[in-house]
């Protein structure tokens, strides 16, 4: 019987691909998945290798790593772990304390500049969250 890879080993294989130039449609392919589970799982290089090796050593459930996907900044992203009590490191906990300064896509504001894709166009980031299921987006609070 064949054992499923660890999540943190698929991005790893992922990764090397990814790097060796191999598209995202290829890297599923070789691994018999879909494209989103293959952007999912390369979403997680923006999470810190401390945070990897607590999921590796269960210490962290897969949606609680994954919402640490929605920031680049791995110092933030341990601080944040850190300062949670351990009753309430819930994903959407770490989610709201790493966007605390974004905002939301369905905010007033983002409209009133022509919506996402003109926000987009004129050159602005957006943070796209993978991993949430209502496929909410963010605009850094600094890009009005």
């Amino acid at each position: 019987m064949r054992e499923e890879m660890h999540p943190v080993d698929h991005y790893e294989a992922f990764d090397a691909l990814a790097k060796q130039g191999k598209d995202i449609a290829d890297i599923a392919a070789r691994f018999g998945t879909t494209e989103t589970v293959v952007r999912k799982r390369l979403a997680l290089a923006h999470v810190s290798p401390v945070l990897l090796q607590h999921f590796r050593d269960e210490d962290m459930s897969f949606a609680q790593l994954s919402a640490f996907t929605v920031s680049d900044d791995h110092e933030r992203q341990v601080a944040v772990w850190n300062s949670l009590s351990s009753w309430n490191r819930e994903p959407h906990s770490i989610r709201r304390a790493l966007t605390e300064e974004m905002i939301p896509a369905t905010d007033k504001r983002v409209q009133f500049i022509g919506g996402l894709v003109a926000y987009e166009e004129a050159g602005g980031s957006v943070k796209r969250d993978l991993f949430d299921d209502r496929n909410r987006e963010a605009v850094p609070r600094n890009c009005r």
